[in-house]
């Protein structure tokens, strides 16, 4: 004989499954989409050399990570030269021609934190569209 409350939370617990894998599908997605475009854009912000140098490939350094494993889903936008990111966002000391540490300081220019806050407000709202769109 069938219990009747068992069938019930089987099925209840199968559709809400599904219901959360196509979200969680759908939020992946749009946190690729995202991350592609705020790396377009922080490459537009990105402050470039005056004066043309030897390695001054500093812009195509950003990358975007694709995880996919089982219970960590998500993108990550990041730079393989972390440091000069840190420097360039950060105020920090010049030194003069003769490598001593001077008192002159250099401008800042805010242009990861800006991205990042533009990225955070985009999924925010791409989730809350998708959880809208599911009702």
């Amino acid at each position: 004989m069938i219990d009747v409350s068992e069938e019930i939370y089987r099925q209840f617990k199968e559709i809400m499954n599904e219901y959360s894998e196509n979200i969680e599908e759908e939020c992946f997605l749009e946190a690729k989409k995202i991350c592609e475009d705020g790396k377009r854009e922080i490459k537009t912000k990105t402050p470039k050399r005056k004066k043309s140098r030897v390695g001054g490939n500093y812009i195509n350094t950003y990358r975007v990570i694709n995880r996919n494993k089982r219970f960590e889903r998500g993108c990550t936008l990041w730079n393989k030269q972390y440091q000069l990111s840190h420097l360039l966002e950060k105020n920090h000391n010049t030194s003069n021609q003769y490598g001593a540490r001077g008192r002159t300081r250099k401008n800042v220019t805010p242009f990861w934190k800006q991205t990042e806050e533009n990225m955070v407000k985009n999924f925010e709202s791409a989730v809350k569209r998708i959880i809208q769109k599911r009702r």
